[in-house]
């Protein structure tokens, strides 16, 4: 189960970091994307946990 979390949580942090980049060499039309992405990363976070 452990083991499951921790490597949902590798992957979703492999895609926070591509989108981040992508925001920092593209730049961002819409400002909020980068209001939101603290937040709903700790919701897709909570969803791992939360499905274990």
């Amino acid at each position: 189960k452990r083991h499951k979390i921790e490597e949902k949580m590798r992957v979703l942090e492999m895609q926070k970091l591509a989108e981040v980049e992508k925001y920092l060499t593209e730049g961002i039309e819409d400002a909020t994307q980068l209001v939101h992405l603290f937040t709903d990363t700790v919701e897709e976070e909570f969803s791992i946990y939360s499905d274990a």
